[in-house]
């Protein structure tokens, strides 16, 4: 699938916030050696405190096949090019308007999958641009950490 995957055993490593920041990183430098994106479009990134549950609840460790999905997805839209598109996560299906939390931070989500229970991720933009990567959900789940 991708040439080189060191950032796939750091993934399969992961107990930490740290480790999954390690991870997203690693595939954030393959891309650039790959030539895609560039360094001046990088956005500042955290993870949220429930992401690593939500991870594991929904099966996407290392051996599961979706980790590699989950990793590239983080790490594109660390670099400002996603392979799929980032919209507003709205407050609920009929409604345009987007879910803000808080501290003004706003919620985005993206397709890692669409067949079988189509998998999105969950992710806040917050006020000063930097991008927490919240949780991993179904299509039908609505909720974001």
């Amino acid at each position: 699938m991708f040439a080189h995957m060191g950032w796939l055993k750091l993934w399969g490593r992961a107990e930490s916030v740290q480790e999954v920041r390690d991870a997203i990183d690693a595939r954030v430098e393959e891309l650039f050696k790959e030539g895609t994106g560039t360094r001046g479009a990088v956005k500042t990134f955290q993870v949220g405190k429930g992401f690593l549950d939500s991870v594991k609840t929904h099966s996407f460790g290392v051996h599961s096949g979706l980790a590699a999905i989950l990793i590239d997805s983080c790490a594109r839209i660390v670099i400002s090019v996603p392979k799929k598109p980032v919209n507003p996560f709205r407050v609920s299906e009929d409604s345009d308007e987007q879910r803000e939390r808080t501290d003004g931070a706003l919620a985005y989500r993206t397709h890692l999958t669409k067949s079988g229970a189509g998998f999105r991720l969950m992710l806040w933009e917050l006020k000063n641009g930097t991008i927490e990567f919240a949780n991993v959900g179904t299509k039908f789940e609505l909720e974001i950490l």
